[in-house]
């Protein structure tokens, strides 16, 4: 039970995250049932994958040898917690008949490990299996032979061989200080290593194949040459990658949005700056021709929607200063936020300055745009240096290279 727990941590947690941003609203509910089945069918992988399993139990290992050595393993507490584990294995030491025997012993393993893939020393075409250490013992092996332009140390055959050709192979054994000689007799045939059995291999597909009407499938050689073959294929591992992709978009779907409305918002913002100056002239016309506060607001309530929820909260029972103050806070630039100071305390003390001071604002709005007018021009004026700089720099090259090429 805590293994199944194990394997779908991870999908639990994707599919929580996107709970609680669909309950935040922070994303739509198309998008969160999407992510919320990939989630699921993520943890269905997972479990398939872990079930299949990556490791097997074991009760020993083997040793190192006569040099220190160390096994990853992986242990598991009867409480069911699990610990990586690196396990030093002490060096062994050999007495001088041991180590001979043992060096007989493995001298004597040697004739049927090195052939490899051949079957017989009297017919050897594919490349030879030369050990240079016996991991369970540490012994180690250095090789050579008579015709080193034929088999190299590390048992390649060469391209060079004509067939029948023998050649002696030689091993030098050790083991602590004990050593023990090896060598023997080969005769060697043109190799057939890795590019002639591919070829065969082909061949031997293409051959099953050939007459089959479904080419959406092969059928794969269960042996070749008399050796019995089988198949394997990578299991892709993507349930993980799935729930994590799921959980990265998410995110990034979250802050997409979020980047989005401020961006609205700023745009906003800049539009009802730009528009001030024009807004604070109405108010100060409609106050004049006689119109009252509020009669004023209901008037401008389309040109801005702040303006008519202003006018829907003093309808609503509002307190008109509270509802100026809180239409100040919602647009949020300093010039919105003065007017409404101004429409507040034109509403608590009276209208006989109110002209006045919307007269007053109005100039500073204009003043402040033009201010911001020349601003802009001079920073685009520095944008177009570049654009200028690199059209100068192509005209140049058009006048130059001709002129060049003909001296």
């Amino acid at each position: 039970m805590n293994r199944l727990l194990s394997m779908i941590l991870l999908p639990a947690l994707t599919a929580g995250v996107l709970i609680w941003l669909y309950r935040q609203k922070k994303i739509r509910k198309k998008i969160f049932i999407i992510c919320l089945a990939g989630t699921l069918a993520g943890a269905g992988m997972m479990v398939r994958e872990q079930l299949a399993g990556d490791s097997r139990e074991v009760k020993e290992v083997a040793s190192g040898g006569s040099g220190m050595a160390s096994a990853e393993l992986e242990v598991r507490t009867d409480s069911g917690d699990r610990h990586r584990v690196t396990i030093a294995m002490p060096e062994r030491k050999y007495t001088a008949e041991e180590a001979e025997k043992i060096l007989r012993q493995e001298a004597g393993e040697l004739d049927s490990m090195i052939l490899g893939k051949n079957r017989s020393p009297d017919h050897v075409e594919w490349n030879l299996t030369l050990p240079s250490v016996f991991e369970d013992t540490g012994t180690e092996v250095s090789w050579s032979s008579d015709r080193p332009d034929l088999v190299s140390w590390d048992g390649t055959l060469s391209a060079d061989i004509t067939e029948g050709t023998e050649v002696t192979l030689f091993a030098a054994l050790s083991l602590e200080d004990e050593t023990y000689t090896y060598s023997k007799k080969l005769v060697l045939y043109p190799s057939r290593e890795d590019e002639a059995w591919n070829r065969a291999l082909q061949d031997r597909t293409d051959e099953l194949n050939e007459y089959s009407d479904d080419r959406s499938r092969i059928v794969l050689p269960d042996s070749l040459d008399g050796q019995h073959l089988t198949w394997y294929e990578k299991t892709k591992k993507s349930g993980a990658l799935l729930c994590l992709l799921i959980l990265a978009g998410a995110f990034a779907m979250v802050f997409a949005e979020r980047e989005k409305k401020e961006f609205v918002s700023q745009k906003q913002k800049e539009e009802l700056t730009r528009l001030y100056p024009e807004l604070v002239c109405k108010i100060l016309l409609l106050t004049s021709a006689g119109l009252s506060l509020r009669q004023c607001m209901r008037r401008l309530s389309g040109d801005h929607p702040e303006f008519a929820r202003c006018c829907r909260e003093i309808e609503n029972g509002t307190p008109e200063t509270e509802a100026y103050a809180h239409m100040g806070e919602r647009i949020g630039t300093p010039e919105y936020r003065r007017l409404a100071l101004l429409l507040a305390q034109s509403t608590r003390r009276g209208g006989r300055q109110f002209a006045l001071q919307l007269e007053e604002e109005s100039q500073t709005a204009f003043e402040t745009r033009k201010r911001n007018a020349r601003s802009a021009a001079e920073k685009m004026s520095v944008r177009m240096a570049l654009p200028l700089m690199l059209m100068l720099s192509v005209v140049m090259i058009i006048i130059m290279v001709p002129a060049m090429m003909s001296f």
